[in-house]
C-alpha cells in the first residue's frame, strides 16, 4: 500500500445499511447495527471495530497469520480516532453515516 495515492472513495449504500467502501484500490465492507461498526478488508478479515468498550484496528489476514494483529487498540471508544486509524493504516474512509448514535457528535468533521 506505500507509495500508492488516495482515490477519490466510492461508497456503494446497500439495503441492509452496510456500505462498501474502496479507497487506494482496497476493498473494505462497512457494517453496523447502531451500536458497533465492523470494518472487513477484501480477503475478509477484521480490520477494525468499533464500539462502547473500545477501538480495535487490527492488520490484514497475512498480518495477522503472522501474530501481529492490533496496530491501534483501546479499552476506551475513541471515535475520532478510530476513523483517523483506518484511514491512515489502511486507506479506508469510515462514512460519518456509520457513527453510532451513542456517540457524541465532536466537531462537522469529525470524518478524516
Amino acid at each position: 500500500m506505500q507509495g500508492r495515492q488516495p482515490v477519490l472513495p466510492v461508497v456503494q449504500a446497500r439495503a441492509d445499511h452496510s456500505e462498501v467502501v474502496q479507497v487506494m484500490a482496497i476493498e473494505a465492507e462497512t457494517t453496523t447495527d447502531g451500536r458497533t461498526v465492523w470494518v472487513h478488508g477484501a480477503d475478509g478479515a477484521c480490520i477494525g471495530r468499533f464500539s462502547p468498550f473500545g477501538n480495535d484496528v487490527h492488520s490484514n489476514l497475512s498480518g495477522q497469520m503472522d501474530g501481529r494483529t492490533c496496530l491501534d487498540c483501546t479499552k476506551a471508544p475513541d471515535w475520532k480516532r478510530f476513523v483517523r486509524e483506518m484511514r491512515r493504516r489502511h486507506g479506508v474512509r469510515v462514512p460519518k453515516s456509520m457513527r453510532p448514535s451513542w456517540v457524541k457528535k465532536e466537531s462537522a468533521s469529525d470524518v478524516a
